[in-house]
C-alpha cells in the first residue's frame, strides 16, 4: 500500500490497517525491553481474549494464531470510549 506523496511522512501509517500481528508485536517483553503494541503482558492479552474484551485470534496454521491490526486498533478506542 503506497501512501500518497502530498501526506508528510511523519503522518503515514507505519504499518497497514489490514496487518496481521502475534502475540509479540501486540505485547510488551519485560526481559528484552521490546515494547508492544499495548503496554501489556502476554497473561493480560490472553486474558482479555477469554473474557471478550479482545478480539478473538485467527489461527493460520499449526499453533499460530494472529490478529488484525485494525481489530486492535477498534478495540482500543472502544476501551478509551473514543
Amino acid at each position: 500500500m503506497d501512501t500518497p506523496p502530498h501526506i508528510p511522512a511523519n503522518t503515514r501509517p507505519l504499518f497497514a490497517s489490514n496487518t496481521l500481528v502475534r502475540v509479540p508485536d501486540i505485547c510488551r517483553n519485560p526481559k528484552t525491553g521490546q515494547p508492544g503494541i499495548l503496554p501489556i503482558s502476554r497473561s493480560t492479552w490472553y486474558e482479555w481474549v477469554k473474557q471478550g474484551i479482545a478480539p478473538p485470534g485467527m489461527r493460520i496454521g499449526g499453533r499460530t494464531v494472529v490478529w488484525r491490526l485494525s481489530d486492535i486498533q477498534a478495540m482500543t478506542k472502544v476501551q478509551s470510549g473514543r
